[in-house]
This record gives C-alpha cells, structure tokens and sequence, in this order.
C-alpha cells in the first residue's frame, strides 16, 4: 500500500528537482531551440500524444530532432547535430515541464504510445497504474532497449514497490549513466518497438 506521504513527497521532489533542472539546462537547451528554429523554420518541438496515468493520452515534450516523422527510414530522419543530442540526452529535457505539469514523474515506466493501450495483457497493463516518468528502473537495468519481457518486469516491480529510496535510487543511477555517457563514451538507446512481450 503506498502511503499518501509518499505521494505528496513525490510530487514536491518533482517540482522542486525539475524547476531547478530547468534553471540549470536553460542555457544549453536554448541554444538547441534557436538552431531548430533556424534549421527548420517552424515548431523546434517534437510533441506527441503518450500513454499516461491510467492509460490516459498526454502531449510528450522533446527537442525536436527529425526532419521527417513519416519516414520509415530512420536514419536519414536525424539531421547531423540531432544525434548529439539523442546521445547526451538533451533532446529529453523538455519532459521536465511535463513533470511540472503534473503528468509525468521524475521517476515512472516510460510512457509509451497510445496503441500499447490495446495490447497489453493483464500483467503488462499493470504499467499504467502509475505516473510515467523521465527515467525508470526499466532504463538503468536493462541495457539492450528491445528486451522488453524484462523492461515490462522491472516496470512492474517498481509499481510494486515504488518508494522514496527506490526513487533516488534510480535517479542516481541514471545521472551515473549520463555521466559515463559524457566522460567514458557509453551509450544509451531506447526504442519503442514492442518484442516478444
């Protein structure tokens, strides 16, 4: 049984963590969007309808970083200095006026598209009882993105024991990756293509 504590702490770290991060990333991010802006002439934003709380839709921000979104060939959609900030997970950073807004969390199962709605079983769904977030224990555990039996399993343990330490728990650990994403050359990817789940 989670606790109305925990909720309320959460929700305040949230706020307080993500008007600081905003603080913190301003600068850089606004160099991002003015070179959208010059590159493409329109929205420097990709926004786009997710699953959230209870399955229920929600406008994802990012940093824009396709040309074309209807093309299926993936790689000539990324522009050049797009993969920098696929790689240093800049284009993410928009998702903190989600956590603002209230329907992302720091920390949550990454919130997915709209049609995983219909095919979850009744285990999976069990996703969906909590607010998604920007990092998981789905993304520090499992280092290949399209393991997604074991992504789904670690979504669910954390809705099954989702705490305060948990929570920290996470967060350092994901600093920790961008960390050795920036100094040791790691890379992380996330997909979205659903495998033998």
């Amino acid at each position: 049984m989670i606790s109305k504590f925990y909720s309320f702490n959460k929700r305040s770290f949230d706020i307080v963590i993500s008007l600081l991060l905003i603080v913190l990333s301003s600068p850089i991010l606004s160099v991002f969007i003015l070179i959208n802006l010059i590159i493409l002439r329109s929205n420097p934003f990709f926004i786009q309808n997710r699953a959230g709380f209870k399955g229920e839709p929600f406008k994802l921000f990012k940093v824009k970083t396709m040309l074309d979104n209807d093309n299926p060939d993936y790689e000539k959609r990324i522009y050049r200095y797009a993969k920098i900030l696929r790689r240093y997970k800049i284009d993410e950073f928009p998702q903190l006026i989600n956590v603002i807004i209230g329907n992302m969390s720091l920390v949550g199962p990454r919130p997915l598209l709209l049609e995983y709605n219909k095919i979850y079983n009744s285990y999976e769904i069990k996703r969906l009882s909590v607010i998604p977030g920007i990092t998981g224990l789905a993304q520090i555990k499992v280092k290949n993105s399209e393991e997604w039996k074991k992504k789904i399993k670690y979504d669910i343990f954390y809705v099954n024991n989702r705490n305060f330490c948990l929570d920290l728990y996470i967060l350092i650990k994901t600093f920790s990756l961008l960390l050795k994403i920036i100094f040791l050359n790691s890379k992380i990817t996330e997909s979205h293509k659903r495998k033998n789940v």
